[in-house]
């Protein structure tokens, strides 16, 4: 196997190897804690860097698969850090020599990691998975959030505001305007309101025309019905159906 390394690993090892027949048991305790919490903090400073681009996509800042890529560049930075921690070192002689071209190190790099990977390949198919459904599943799950101030009744509750994604509506929310209804029908003013006024509807995204019948109040009172029809055609928009209207 050819691994890269260099002639005072061996001295290292010797000196960590007399270290530790020196160490006491209060001392292994010690330096295992502080190995763990700082495995710890590292995981945790990962995850953060991992999740950070996902709030950033949550409010419409970039595209969603701007976080997913950023996630996985994320994990693939700890990745290669695995690979350096897992990987055994092998010692060159001073008389050897090595090949230092950046071709020739990245070759050497590729088969490190490849025969690394067949070493230990349950800690990698389990890190390498959680890295891909992470990377695509929590940009996914913030997509789309609104705050909600004084307003509760749904999503994740933060102090006196609701935290809700399209995911978290879709489970807690009925479809805002079902296919085949009209959910809303208003009026608004344009420029010249003494001659002329918007007649608006919303609905569901199944229906493209809508016929809406008209008159004025005196034709109305008078007739008991209406006379004016417009037919008018509809503008469909790629909206959430629980959540938007």
């Amino acid at each position: 196997m050819d691994f890269e390394g260099n002639s005072n690993d061996s001295l290292t090892r010797a000196y960590m190897g007399d270290s530790a027949k020196k160490m006491t048991k209060t001392g292994k305790i010690i330096t295992g804690v502080l190995l763990v919490i700082s495995k710890l903090i590292s995981w945790y400073g990962l995850i953060c860097l991992a999740i950070a681009p996902s709030f950033v996509s949550g409010i419409y800042t970039w595209p969603i698969w701007m976080s997913m890529m950023w996630s996985l560049l994320v994990f693939v930075g700890k990745f290669i850090a695995m690979i350096k921690d897992y990987a055994p070192t092998s010692d060159y002689s001073n008389d050897n020599k090595v090949d230092s071209s950046a071709k020739a190190r990245l070759r050497r790099f590729m088969n490190k990691t490849r025969i690394t990977i067949r070493v230990y390949r349950s800690t990698f198919t389990i890190f390498i998975s959680f890295a891909v459904i992470f990377s695509v599943a929590f940009p996914l799950a913030t997509a789309n959030t609104c705050v909600n101030f004084f307003n509760t009744g749904y999503g994740f509750k933060y102090y006196d505001m609701g935290v809700s994604t399209t995911l978290t509506r879709y489970f807690q929310l009925d479809t805002i305007c079902p296919e085949g209804t009209i959910c809303h029908t208003y009026t608004t003013l344009p420029e010249d309101s003494s001659t002329a006024i918007f007649l608006n509807a919303h609905a569901g995204i199944d229906l493209t025309k809508i016929d809406f019948k008209y008159d004025t109040w005196a034709n109305w009172d008078n007739n008991k019905f209406l006379t004016h029809n417009l037919t008018t055609t509809g503008f469909p928009y790629e909206i959430e159906t629980r959540g938007d209207r």
